[in-house]
């Protein structure tokens, strides 16, 4: 039965009335949105940019990030409210804290040096960590956000190596590979609550890239801890860094032409031969990675971890080949991990990029 003249006029008015309160709703999701990008401690050029999706996202990182850090912050003696400056550039890797879920909490600016990926970009993408982590590191990551849960010692030092995804423009840039390997050191810290027992841990870490023949200089060359060495095919020094000099106390002058293996505790001679052997049975096409010991001028022992590989003609006056070490000084207990998980990562195809030799 069809409706009646008066019925057909309520359906309509009834029908208006559904669109003109849903275009209401809309608007005032648009407004509030609206204010919430332009509340964001962003530049008025990135805000604009921002898709609604995106704009929500960042607002939950940053509150997160303003409640988690001014609670931690201000329960710590000492400490002060105003912000802190910007030292990231004279770090070694970029920082990043995060809950135990793997909600981002901060990550510092300097993160697009070693990722490509912006801040900004890396926090619309997603708010969690798994995000940027490479999916075969899942699990490993996972099983050291949650190692421990519920006993937070401060003193007690996490440390893992992961893959981390890379932009788009940087995978094109560097030409090897979509994934970073990271190595990420820090500790847990506990978050007061409002209500005893809703205490909240977090993870703040230094991410620092492992040091392969394709790394960028400039991502190295304020790390102390690294120095560099020119040896010929059979491991005799040709030259060595500032660096080196420092940790290994002796000059320049006085190492040229000097075995490396005069300067290796005696246990890890033969892996060091082992590898060596590779690279030059490699046909110069690999390059290797080994963790040792070396034993310094003055007979301390440093653990250092090594990437060396063959440059072509790397000095004017000489035509030969060369073997180019990068040496990461590290602690005891980096060294076994470096030993144990570094393996996964220990062989790297030969390139030339422009890695000049420097101090």
């Amino acid at each position: 039965m069809a409706p009646s003249p008066v019925e057909e006029l309520a359906l309509l008015d009834l029908e208006r009335s559904n669109k003109g309160a849903s275009k209401q709703r809309r608007d005032q999701i648009n407004n509030e949105i609206g204010t919430l990008r332009d509340l964001l401690p962003l530049p008025e050029s990135a805000r604009q940019r921002l898709s609604q999706l995106q704009i929500m996202s960042l607002s939950c990182v940053f509150i997160r990030k303003c409640n988690i850090l001014q609670k931690l912050f201000n329960a710590t003696p000492g400490t002060s409210s105003d912000s802190p400056c910007d030292f990231s550039q004279s770090l070694t890797g970029f920082l990043l804290v995060t809950t135990r879920e793997g909600k981002l909490v901060y990550i510092s600016e300097n993160v697009t040096e070693y990722l490509g990926h912006s801040m900004v970009d890396m926090k619309t993408q997603g708010d969690s960590l798994f995000d940027i982590v490479d999916k075969r590191d899942h699990g490993t990551v996972r099983a050291q956000l949650l190692h421990g849960a519920g006993e937070v010692d401060p003193d007690k030092e996490v440390a893992f190596f992961c893959r981390m995804n890379m932009s788009r423009t940087l995978k094109r840039q560097a030409g090897f590979g979509d994934v970073k390997v990271m190595h990420v050191k820090g500790h847990f810290a506990t978050v007061p609550g409002q209500e005893p027992g809703t205490e909240q841990q977090v993870f703040m870490a230094l991410c620092s890239p492992l040091i392969t023949p394709d790394i960028k200089e400039s991502l190295i060359q304020n790390n102390t801890m690294v120095f560099k060495s020119v040896h010929q095919l059979d491991m005799n020094f040709i030259e060595l860094t500032e660096n080196g000099e420092y940790h290994l106390g002796v000059k320049n002058e006085d190492i040229c032409s000097k075995s490396w293996y005069s300067y290796l505790h005696p246990e890890d001679i033969y892996e060091a031969r082992e590898k060596h052997v590779q690279l030059i049975k490699s046909r110069h096409e690999m390059g290797c990675m080994m963790t040792v010991r070396m034993i310094t001028a003055s007979g301390e022992i440093i653990w250092v971890n090594i990437v060396m590989h063959v440059r072509q003609a790397l000095l004017s006056n000489s035509d030969d080949p060369v073997i180019l070490c990068i040496n990461q000084v590290i602690s005891e207990k980096e060294a076994y991990q470096f030993k144990v998980q570094g393996q996964l990562f220990a062989l790297y195809a030969a390139r030339s990029p422009d890695f000049f030799f420097g101090s």
